[in-house]
């Protein structure tokens, strides 16, 4: 079956929205960021959409083209890079916001705010390179 390329579209114009938003704070100082309880929660926010979208898109993905439903979300990542859907690259820094993301919602343990304030530019990079490659899968 063929990829809904209007779910898809959806889902990358969530993630982007979140990119937006988290951008803004890389224009911030880090203790303006830390010292803001408003900012982190806002933060916090953007990255689970960005992430709920990025696993909605890799399910759907895995369901349409590889007829699977991972039985975890990092496993869909890499089940993707493993039939060349996505680049291992992408798999490994995706799998690695998926931790995050779990972390956030389950509270398994305290969340760095700083480590995240620090690798914002990534964070946003690697949503941006998700858009970049599945958009390849989509044409």
């Amino acid at each position: 079956m063929s990829l809904d390329k209007v779910k898809i579209k959806a889902r990358f114009e969530d993630i982007q929205k979140a990119i937006d938003r988290l951008s803004e704070f890389t224009k911030i100082d880090k203790n303006s960021f830390l010292s803001n309880e408003d900012f982190i929660h806002i933060a916090r926010s953007h990255l689970l959409i960005a992430s709920e979208a990025s696993i909605n898109i890799c399910y759907h993905i895995a369901a349409k083209r590889l007829k699977r439903a991972p039985a975890e979300y990092s496993s869909c990542f890499e089940l993707l890079q493993r039939h060349k859907l996505i680049s291992e690259e992408l798999a490994l820094h995706l799998i690695k916001l998926i931790g995050l993301r779990n972390r956030m919602v389950h509270r398994y343990e305290e969340i760095d705010y700083g480590f995240i304030y620090d690798n914002f530019k990534e964070i946003i990079e690697n949503f941006r390179k998700l858009i970049n490659e599945v958009s390849s899968l989509i044409i």
